[in-house]
């Protein structure tokens, strides 16, 4: 599947082509064929076309589908800001099955910028924007990202 041309809303663009550079080279962002297709800042939009191989027993993307994107989602949000951040925790609320051939949007926010902490929001709708998840996520805070 090809990936779908990323839409920048305002990141200095060095930064934009480090953050699309990091996602087109990252293992398991392409196993998964999760693609950035918006960055503004402390914003993020991937999006993911749910396949075979992303299914549970029951022929409906197994949950950790979902939970990835919007952990990547999220992490970019705060890349958009300049900061590399590792994961303290995350919840997630499942309110539909992703299927197979839908597509799974996720977009995450920052919603609260600390000097060590940083709390960003997300969810993930279907492409008739039918609400699949929402999350809830914070980062501890390892530095400036170096973009050279």
């Amino acid at each position: 599947m090809d990936r779908p041309a990323a839409e920048n809303r305002g990141v200095d663009e060095r930064l934009f082509n480090k953050i699309i550079e990091i996602n087109k080279k990252t293992p398991f962002h392409r196993h998964m064929n999760m693609n950035i297709t918006m960055l503004g800042k402390g914003i993020a939009r991937l999006e993911l076309k749910i396949d075979k191989y992303h299914t549970n027993p029951m022929g409906i993307a197994h949950g950790g589908v979902a939970f990835s994107l919007l952990d990547t989602a999220m992490g970019m949000a705060v890349r958009t800001l300049g900061f590399q951040v590792t994961t303290v925790e995350m919840n997630i609320n499942y309110t539909a099955p992703g299927i197979v051939g839908d597509i799974m949007i996720a977009e995450g926010r920052v919603v609260n910028l600390g000097r060590k902490i940083i709390v960003a929001e997300g969810e993930i709708v279907n492409k008739e924007g039918r609400l699949l998840a929402k999350s809830r996520e914070t980062f501890f805070n390892l530095g400036q990202i170096d973009i050279k």
